[in-house]
């Protein structure tokens, strides 16, 4: 939703953060959302950053733009990503912002088709609740493999943040991994093993 609310933002000297109206978009239930700086808008890949998305509402928010004197400079190393509800992939990429006095944009979309989960394990059923978890994130598993397994919980930028080792066993299995002292915000789970990843996102809350 493109629109003007009310955000934490710095006064157009730069010098001054305080709540602010701001011109920028805001995402939706269902909507994810995955932020590509300091990239070459033409040959960024979604892939990279498909493990990012996250379902915070703000990730394209209104600093795609920068007031530069009187005009509005757009930052021209910066493309988003967006997942809508019926799963199909979209880059967004800024072109131009007229000013708060029509409030007029210019951006391209590109289509970039279905997502497809690319780091999906042939085989393993995982699910983890609840979601959004405020103590305790339970994870459930079934596959097929004798392996060990890596579990690894990253925060929306990519930082790891725990790393916890599973003995091999096939089959059904039930784990529990404390989260009560992460911060709100929005994470990432991801299994390893015998070469194989799965992911899945969750809000700590």
């Amino acid at each position: 939703m493109y629109c003007r609310y009310i955000s934490i933002a710095k006064d157009p000297n730069g010098s001054v953060v305080q709540l602010y109206n701001v011109t920028g978009v805001l995402t939706g239930p269902g909507v994810l959302t995955a932020e590509a700086d300091g990239i070459n808008p033409a040959t960024v890949s979604f892939s990279e950053y498909s493990e990012k998305l996250a379902s915070q509402t703000d990730i394209i928010g209104f600093d795609w733009k920068i007031l530069n004197g009187t005009s509005w400079v757009i930052d021209p190393d910066k493309v988003f990503f967006v997942k809508t509800v019926d799963n199909r992939i979209w880059k967004l990429r800024f072109i131009d912002f007229e000013g708060a006095s029509t409030g007029v944009s210019v951006f391209e979309k590109t289509d970039l088709g279905l997502f497809s989960a690319t780091n999906e394990w042939p085989g393993m059923e995982l699910n983890i609740y609840p979601n959004p978890a405020s103590e305790i994130l339970t994870i459930s598993m079934q596959h097929g493999q004798q392996t060990s397994l890596k579990i690894q919980i990253t925060d929306a930028a990519g930082k790891q943040i725990n790393q916890f080792d599973l003995a091999g066993r096939e089959g059904f299995r039930v784990v529990e991994i404390p989260v009560y002292d992460l911060p709100e915000g929005n994470y990432i789970l991801t299994i390893d093993g015998a070469g194989k990843r799965i992911s899945r996102t969750f809000v700590k809350q």
